[in-house]
């Protein structure tokens, strides 16, 4: 029987799945190219732009960032070390490799690891 590849991850038209083709005009192509270098070039277009969130009274919605968060991504674009006082809920840590330290609690043993690998750990 042959596997059938679905077009979206779990039926979500919001997340095309992996290897997906899509086929566009050449001016479509053009202006998502154009898209993409200013995202690029303009991180706040990019997260006034492209950042959702969804909410239970409104759904799917476009954010609108505050003075200081525009200030701060541009904080971090600006300077490649950083300082930042915030609570640990704000979704900061966001990378793959971001290093945390975690201690076993039985042994009081530290160790270092990244985000990622705790991720893999704790989703077996």
């Amino acid at each position: 029987m042959p596997i059938v590849k679905k077009p979206y991850v779990r039926n979500n038209e919001n997340l095309k799945a992996p290897n997906s083709v899509e086929y566009v005009t050449k001016e479509e192509y053009q202006r998502r190219v154009t898209e993409l270098i200013r995202c690029k070039n303009d991180p706040i277009y990019f997260a006034n732009n492209y950042y959702y969130i969804v909410s239970p009274g409104k759904g799917k919605h476009r954010i609108k960032l505050y003075a200081k968060q525009e200030e701060l991504i541009q904080a971090m674009v600006d300077n490649d070390r950083l300082c930042c006082l915030a609570s640990r809920q704000v979704g900061k840590c966001c990378f793959y490799k971001s290093k945390i330290k975690i201690r076993k609690k039985s042994t009081k043993d530290v160790h270092e690891i990244s985000i990622g690998e705790l991720y893999d750990n704790i989703s077996k």
